[in-house]
């Protein structure tokens, strides 16, 4: 039965795009000529007249943020993996005492850039745990005093790029 079905559905298939575009709009759709509406013509104004615009003066730009990529060829990496940075994790954080008491878990992400030298800089909350600011506010301190990463690369050369990660509060 599963055959069958699969030679029906490729039968269709092969039926429906058969068809050319010309003869499915004469055979199965009803065509009417197009509307034209004209618009009321200005004194000296010709049809394709437009005012010029000027381009653009080129800007020079003093901000470091442009240099920042957002997509790389390869992606910036914690040194030692996966492993080692869920390790720095545990041995680092040190788990809010309010969150502790009210049993408050989840996940905070935080967005920030590893410069050239892999050094992890402006560092940014993009979504915390609704209940607890201090897990905020330790994750923020756990990425900021993370050793340095390998640093992301465009044809082989390292550049600045964005990262960003969850930090994982959980109790145990």
């Amino acid at each position: 039965m599963r055959n069958t079905t699969y030679i029906t559905a490729l039968l269709i298939t092969t039926t429906f795009s058969s068809f050319s575009q010309k003869e499915t709009t004469k055979k199965y759709s009803k065509q009417s000529e197009p509307t034209v509406i004209e618009a009321p013509k200005e004194e000296g104004y010709q049809m394709g007249d437009h005012d010029p615009v000027p381009p653009s003066p080129p800007v020079e730009s003093t901000s470091k943020q442009e240099d920042t990529y957002m997509i790389v060829d390869e992606s910036p990496s914690f040194v030692g993996g996966m492993v080692q940075m869920n390790q720095y994790f545990a041995k680092n954080m040190k788990y809010p005492e309010r969150a502790i008491k009210e049993e408050i878990q989840g996940k905070v992400y935080i967005k920030f850039v590893v410069e050239e030298d892999g050094t992890p800089t402006q560092v940014k909350l993009m979504k915390g745990i609704t209940d607890c600011p201090e897990c905020d506010v330790e994750a923020v301190r756990l990425i900021k005093q993370m050793p340095k990463w390998e640093p992301g690369k465009i044809n082989g050369k390292a550049v600045k790029c964005y990262y960003t990660i969850p930090v994982t509060f959980k109790l145990m």
